[in-house]
């Protein structure tokens, strides 16, 4: 009988964070809501990990530009997609007469603090 080789070369991430902390509610909710009905939590976060870096890591491994136009456009698409979602269910509720102020809970390269029409501004040119 043939043994299966293709897992002893799989990629594995383990996430585990308290029940108490930010990560571990993120984590909850996403067991527990999941947003695409019927994914498994790893197809989900794998959805998640491929829109957010599958253009860069394509650019990167000098994929060709249609590839890297094509992942680029999904992710693009995806992550618009998401940000919507959240504006329709997060912010449908606020004032729109003063510009809100998001704070990132890590850095990223940007300075903590951009108001969601500074970030939607950027994203438009990209």
């Amino acid at each position: 009988m043939e043994k299966n080789t293709s897992n002893a070369k799989a990629e594995v991430i383990s996430i585990k964070r308290s029940p108490d902390s930010i990560e571990g509610s993120v984590i909850a909710y996403l067991k527990n809501n999941p947003l695409l009905i019927g994914s498994s939590m790893p197809c989900l976060v794998m959805s998640c990990l491929r829109a957010y870096w599958m253009p860069l890591l394509l650019h990167q491994k000098g994929a060709s530009d249609e590839q890297v136009k094509q992942a680029s456009v999904w992710a693009i698409a995806q992550l618009s997609s998401q940000i919507e979602i959240i504006r329709q269910i997060c912010l449908a509720q606020t004032s729109c007469s003063q510009p809100r102020q998001l704070t990132l809970p890590f850095d990223n390269g940007w300075s903590n603090s951009h108001s969601i029409e500074e970030l939607e501004k950027q994203l438009t040119e990209i």
